[in-house]
């Protein structure tokens, strides 16, 4: 799957992933990033993003080093690169403030206002909106090939950008189209 997404970026072009807290043996974020690494692209950005508030008391051994666990209540995103860790030639629209507070690596984005009914791993409308806003241009075409509920898709209505969006399951191929419908009914001040 990598190598294709990887063949169909730019010089220059971007793919961020938010991978959640991992367990013991499933190191999600290892993962990716060897699969991205083995497609040729650059690790470009690491960025924090505190997730929810998580069971107060931990499992495993209590008050003991036997076999502790860590509960991780913070998802990961990474952002990677094509060939290029300079993405040339293209319009950027942030406002200084948003550029100071981004580029700091710690999001503080409530998970809460992101819920959608029917989907199990929803996010804010504000990651893709960061993402566009800090490591794209006006003028890319936004490719998300795990759309599920559509808040990437919302999100590039709403910014005017050009996207795709692949997704395999019906039922989440129906939320989608129905949230983004509902956006480009929507009347378009500016």
């Amino acid at each position: 799957m990598l190598k294709n997404l990887a063949s169909l970026l730019v010089d220059g072009g971007r793919f961020c992933i938010e991978v959640g807290g991992s367990g013991r043996n499933l190191p999600l974020s290892w993962i990716w990033q060897d699969a991205s690494y083995n497609n040729g692209l650059g690790l470009f950005s690491e960025i924090v993003i505190p997730h929810r508030k998580t069971n107060p008391t931990a499992w495993g051994s209590w008050l003991k080093a036997d076999n502790v666990y860590t509960i991780p209540n913070f998802h990961m995103l990474y952002v990677f690169y094509k060939e290029s860790a300079t993405k040339k030639n293209g319009d950027t629209e942030i406002a200084k403030k948003d550029f100071v507070e981004w580029t700091r690596g710690h999001w503080n984005i409530n998970y809460t206002i992101g819920k959608v009914k029917g989907h199990p791993a929803s996010f804010p409308v504000e990651i893709p909106f960061r993402c566009m806003g800090l490591f794209g241009h006006k003028d890319d075409i936004i490719l998300d090939i795990f759309l599920g509920s559509g808040t990437t898709g919302l999100t590039c209505e709403r910014l005017n950008r050009r996207w795709i969006g692949i997704e395999i399951e019906e039922k989440y191929c129906e939320i989608s189209a129905k949230r983004i419908e509902k956006e480009r009914s929507q009347l378009k001040l500016f």
